[in-house]
């Protein structure tokens, strides 16, 4: 309860959010007829029930907050909502995959290479 008093209402997913959101993710447009509608109400319960927040610097917006929820609901399709019970909110951080790459040893081929 106290965290959804500090976070940001998560948007519904609307009829315009759904088409784009599927119109650019290949994995979403593998569901349709009843599985589609499933997703996208799976999706709107989470949307409801969870928080989905930044952190570390993350800027995530609607799109991103959609998404998220879409990809939340894949794995209880079959089910409802109420799997997820335990879970309080989805946490955002950036990808720091650059710095990570950035900070790597060199590999000893090139050291022996750069070495000659």
């Amino acid at each position: 309860m106290l965290h959804r008093l500090f976070t940001r209402p998560n948007p519904p997913i609307d009829a315009a959010a759904w088409q784009h959101l599927r119109a650019h993710s290949p994995l979403l447009r593998t569901f349709l007829g009843d599985d589609a509608t499933r997703l996208r109400e799976r999706a709107d319960a989470f949307l409801r029930a969870k928080g989905i927040d930044d952190a570390g610097g993350a800027v995530v917006g609607d799109h991103e907050r959609q998404l998220i929820a879409l990809l939340a609901a894949i794995p209880i399709l079959g089910l409802d909502i109420g799997w997820y019970d335990g879970w309080h909110a989805v946490i955002v951080y950036p990808d720091d995959s650059s710095r990570a790459r950035n900070s790597r040893t060199t590999p000893a081929s090139s050291t022996r290479a750069n070495a000659s």
